[in-house]
């Protein structure tokens, strides 16, 4: 059997660890599905699930390379935060009135990694890309 010997020089073994480090880099992301409500005072509600085990089309799914995942932190672009289980992750939250927020997922990975995601949220203006309610899970 031959063997094949390569030389590298230090530019292309360069390249090649860096090539390596980000195909193996934790990413983070994730989709909303929201619905709206009115109380009976005429009060509306934006009722949301985020769940990092999906992505929009074309787009890294959340993962840690292996390490596994210690935490999904989520902020919810309203002034409050939440923390959801790794063995899912998916978490719902509750808006009151008009909003056109920012969520931020920052997925803790047992290997030290934090990568995060930000997608936007209206509830009452058109916003190409957004998550919207009744659109079904967003952004595609």
């Amino acid at each position: 059997m031959k063997r094949k010997f390569w030389l590298c020089t230090s530019l292309v073994a360069v390249l090649c660890l860096v090539g390596a480090e980000a195909a193996l880099a934790a990413t983070a992301n994730f989709q909303g599905n929201c619905t709206n409500s009115t109380t009976g005072g005429g009060v509306l509600w934006t009722t949301c699930d985020f769940n990092p085990n999906r992505a929009p089309a074309g787009e890294p799914y959340t993962g840690c390379n292996g390490a596994g995942v210690s935490s999904y932190g989520w902020a919810f672009g309203d002034g409050t935060s939440g923390t959801s289980s790794p063995s899912n992750g998916v978490i719902t939250h509750a808006y009151s009135g008009p909003v056109a927020v920012t969520i931020t997922l920052t997925v803790t990975c047992n290997n030290g990694a934090t990568p995060s995601a930000s997608h936007a949220m209206s509830n009452y203006v058109g916003c190409p890309g957004c998550i919207a309610p009744g659109g079904g899970w967003m952004p595609y």
